[in-house]
């Protein structure tokens, strides 16, 4: 009888095959799924009031994600496949915020808290190798793993450089978790799984945040983004629309003028393309840049509303913050405000959030109405 190879089958939902392409088109669908969860979430908001990314946030990581990434951390994935994952994710963070499709990806993520899908996919491999050699050692999938682990350690069997086992080391070696785990292995002594996973995610999050910032500097125009945004935590300014759902769109201007380090749209009436002639404010005649904190606190034309909505700030906040932001140059305070006071979100400080944004958005309007 003549044998019939498969190219591709599943098992438990997981897509298993030999052929590249048809990987490809699996993980393309699966995708696929996932944006539509992701959408019909996203759906729930209106344009006046959107659902809070703090919201859309739990629900694309207790939805979409596991749709996304179901069964990865068994395949051999490309480089093609995880940047096609990549995408989708990064695409994802910026609907939630309302950032532009064309800002730089890398300032998609750190707002939300998120970590990138290979983290995640790095940190449920791990945990199902502890989960495995958690096992009693007469259990044959503890022996076929740790037999493989050793063999790769000692750069034996070039053959099985390839499978599960194989990416489960090169994430060890990634995170130099190599020599514990042999050590664990050679001494029959483990850690319990929940101390093994806080190992793991502590040296992903370590790992995430130095390619976070070492990609931040790559781009000219995240100055502010770099000086407001300092580490991969939710952004206080979403904590605060999650419980003033009407201020949502005011967060959402804010966040895109962080990612942009601009306020007005800087953009030509005639064909609808971004202008590179001059970067001087077109409001005033000082002939001053129109950064971010020029168009806050600085142009001479918005002076008069600017007036009006810092009063509405003063009457909310305590004197004490009132005089160290007044003390502050304009860029600190700009920086100060953007990100939310340096500080987590504090429920008590409510109406301080909501006359900040409302200064930031109603400036912000103006300014862009002004130069049209």
């Amino acid at each position: 009888m003549s044998s019939l190879m498969l190219k591709s089958s599943k098992h438990l939902g997981l897509p298993l095959c030999t052929s590249p392409r048809v990987q490809r088109n699996q993980l393309q669908r699966m995708v696929a799924r996932a944006k539509q969860s992701f959408f019909a979430a996203f759906s729930l908001g209106s344009p006046r009031v959107p659902i809070s990314p703090v919201t859309m946030s739990k629900l694309y990581w207790s939805v979409t994600v596991p749709q996304m990434t179901y069964g990865l951390e068994l395949l051999n994935l490309s480089r093609s496949d995880i940047n096609h994952l990549e995408d989708a994710h990064v695409t994802m963070a910026k609907k939630v915020q309302g950032l532009s499709m064309t800002s730089p990806n890398t300032c998609a993520l750190a707002p939300l808290g998120w970590r990138s899908i290979t983290a995640t996919v790095m940190v449920r491999s791990l945990t199902m190798l502890w989960q495995i050699l958690l096992l009693p050692m007469n259990s044959p999938y503890k022996q076929i793993v740790v037999s493989r682990m050793l063999h790769h350690h000692h750069h034996q069997h070039i053959m099985l450089r390839s499978g599960p086992v194989w990416n489960m080391y090169k994430h060890l070696e990634e995170l130099t978790l190599v020599q514990d785990v042999i050590h664990s292995i050679t001494n029959g002594t483990y850690m319990s799984l929940y101390q093994w996973k806080l190992l793991v995610k502590s040296r992903v999050s370590q790992i995430e945040r130095n390619k976070w910032v070492a990609s931040c500097g790559l781009f000219r125009s995240l100055i502010l983004y770099r000086q407001v945004i300092v580490n991969i935590i939710m952004w206080p300014w979403w904590q605060y629309a999650l419980i003033a759902p009407h201020d949502t769109v005011k967060c959402k201007v804010m966040a895109r003028i962080i990612a942009s380090n601009r306020v007005l749209n800087r953009v030509d009436r005639n064909d609808g393309n971004i202008r590179n002639k001059s970067s001087l404010c077109d409001l005033c005649s000082q002939s001053i840049s129109d950064n971010v904190s020029h168009v806050l606190f600085v142009c001479n034309q918005l002076s008069a509303t600017r007036s009006d909505m810092w009063h509405q700030v003063k009457l909310s906040c305590p004197d004490s913050l009132i005089d160290s932001m007044v003390r502050l140059t304009p860029n600190e305070r700009t920086v100060f405000v953007l990100s939310g006071f340096n500080c987590k979100f504090i429920t008590d400080w409510a109406p301080i959030y909501h006359s900040l944004c409302t200064f930031v958005y109603k400036l912000s309007m103006l300014a862009n109405s002004c130069s049209k």
